[in-house]
């Protein structure tokens, strides 16, 4: 079992290395077609489940094998939680709760990304109540209520009907709920990679990519991968026992599925590094495009999400019903 867990946890690694050589060396090109195929390989690969996911067991040490850009830049500072407390944490979690609950009342599908970064984000918080977890509890409390802004803010201009404000992703995530096309895995995979590949390469420029001691803010970025593996499984579990069963099935839980999202955050990462390199260029034309490609992708990806986990009319009734019977189960 220990030789079958080790050899699934270096999927990733395997696949950047194979595509790494495919394009050439070319590393932009490298993470932005593993992203998709981990998609696709999401779908199709039964995936083997550790017994235990260890809070301190890294998913993803692939990621730290990918150094940082040597770019010299100073981080920025965001006007949102300019204190980095874990008070801007609480409010996060606040604001995600208030806006679960109607969600969960009518079993809008649009509850299943809104339930996992509810349960994520309070994972998070009891993460931080170690003050030495990261090198900067600070910096990374104020990131994460950064990266949340745009959330609340994608999510209230959908619901308002400003879609010129709402991300080509986003829009792909909203709409296909709003639809009930997709199964709930399918949702929230599609929320997560709108979040991932919009939001957070603007958080992570917005923020900077360095830490107030001039060190690259990556290792802290990439310990992110150990206790979000950790909440994946039983995040995933409670949202099959209350939501929709059929997110118990394989291609829902495990080390393998977990490098779809390791590959789309260092992909959110090497776009923020393009966006800053942008800045500290003064080029507003290099800029522009790299918010262009962040677009393609996450629509790209959104595409093969909606044709890997579509849904029959008949299994959204199902799906539907168990929910309303459900929803407020323990």
């Amino acid at each position: 079992m220990t030789a079958l867990l080790t050899r699934t946890s270096l999927l990733g690694f395997d696949l950047y290395c194979w595509l790494l050589h495919a394009t050439g060396g070319n590393v932009k090109k490298t993470t932005r077609y593993a992203g998709l195929l981990a998609v696709l390989l999401a779908a199709g690969v039964t995936v083997v489940t550790p017994l235990n996911a260890s809070a301190t067991y890294d998913p993803a040490p692939w990621t730290a094998l990918l150094v940082p850009a040597p770019v010299g830049y100073d981080p920025a500072t965001s006007d949102i939680c300019r204190d980095g407390s874990v008070d801007c944490v609480d409010r996060t979690i606040t604001g995600l709760g208030n806006l679960l609950d109607p969600l969960v009342a009518q079993c809008d599908h649009n509850l299943i990304f809104n339930f996992f970064y509810y349960r994520i984000t309070q994972a998070y918080r009891g993460v931080v109540d170690d003050p030495d977890y990261f090198r900067s509890n600070a910096y990374h409390n104020q990131l994460d209520a950064v990266f949340a802004s745009y959330y609340f803010n994608q999510r209230r201009d959908w619901t308002n009907g400003d879609l010129a404000t709402v991300s080509p992703g986003w829009q792909e995530a909203f709409k296909t709920a709003d639809a009930r096309t997709v199964t709930g895995t399918g949702d929230a995979l599609l929320a997560i990679n709108a979040h991932i590949l919009h939001d957070e390469p603007y958080s992570l420029d917005q923020m900077g990519l360095t830490l107030p001691d001039g060190k690259s803010a990556k290792p802290d970025y990439n310990k992110d991968n150990v206790w979000l593996f950790a909440t994946q499984d039983p995040t995933v579990a409670e949202a099959a026992r209350r939501f929709d069963p059929a997110m118990a099935g394989p291609d829902s839980s495990g080390l393998a599925s977990y490098q779809v999202i390791a590959g789309w955050r260092e992909q959110a990462w090497r776009f923020a590094e393009q966006l800053k390199a942008a800045e500290a260029d003064g080029d507003p034309i290099a800029y522009k495009a790299v918010e262009a490609e962040m677009d393609a992708q996450a629509v790209t990806n959104a595409q093969a999400i909606e044709s890997a986990f579509a849904a029959t009319p008949a299994q959204t009734a199902a799906r539907d019903a168990y929910c309303m019977a459900h929803h407020y189960d323990a």
